[in-house]
């Protein structure tokens, strides 16, 4: 329960900034946040636009879809904010890498406690990018159908929404990647390559589809 209350709190300091603030603190040396945050929050604004399409494919003109753009919005609220619990932890699985090599290590017993601590942080440290990929990966789909059924005005914000999610998921990937090489157990790393593998394999597959309706709507 303390975890989720301080990841609680990560995650409204986090969502709390204004994005001037963030940016600074992005820009600056500290090493949180970084390349992960930035990726989750590339995520969370593909969601917040596919939901602004459903939010704005309302109205007679599309009374008949309503049930499903209701339900459509709905899974991308729920994306948005995983992500922006993602964001909030992977600051907190860094800090934890960061600590773990701090251990003292005079004995070998101090080692072999440091050592077990990097690998179990190195793990955390690969799921939690490895989460946001398998997250904005259910976006797609959704995309794939917004830009069939949804407000014709908004197909430009769709394919906006596409590159979004193909920017968070090869930026999170690369986080599972620098992580995942430095894993001493090989079962876990191989799982993680391979489910990156497959994960931006579906991306390569629905992502021109997509872009084809979008480029199609908007010539």
């Amino acid at each position: 329960m303390r975890a989720a209350n301080v990841n609680e709190s990560n995650n409204k300091e986090l969502v709390n900034r204004s994005l001037e603030s963030y940016l600074t603190q992005l820009a600056a040396s500290d090493s949180t946040p970084g390349g992960g945050t930035a990726a989750g929050l590339t995520g969370a604004q593909a969601a917040a636009l596919l939901s602004m399409v459903c939010n704005l494919s309302q109205g007679e003109k599309f009374a008949a879809i309503r049930t499903t753009i209701v339900d459509l919005d709905g899974v991308c609220t729920d994306i948005r904010l995983k992500m922006l619990d993602l964001c909030a932890d992977d600051i907190r699985v860094f800090n934890d890498v960061m600590a773990s090599y701090r251990l003292p290590r005079t004995n070998p017993d101090e080692k072999a406690a440091r050592s077990s601590l990097i690998q179990q942080s190195l793990v955390a440290a690969a799921e939690v990018p490895m989460t946001m990929m398998k997250e904005v990966s259910l976006l797609l789909p959704i995309a794939d159908q917004l830009a069939r059924i949804g407000n014709p005005n908004l197909i430009s914000d769709v394919g906006v929404a596409v590159h979004l999610i193909d920017a968070c998921m090869a930026s999170a990937r690369l986080n599972v990647l620098i992580n995942a090489r430095q894993l001493a157990d090989t079962v876990i790393a191989t799982s993680l390559l391979d489910q990156t593998s497959q994960l931006m394999q579906g991306l390569a597959q629905l992502k021109p589809a997509i872009l084809a309706k979008v480029e199609a709507g908007v010539s």
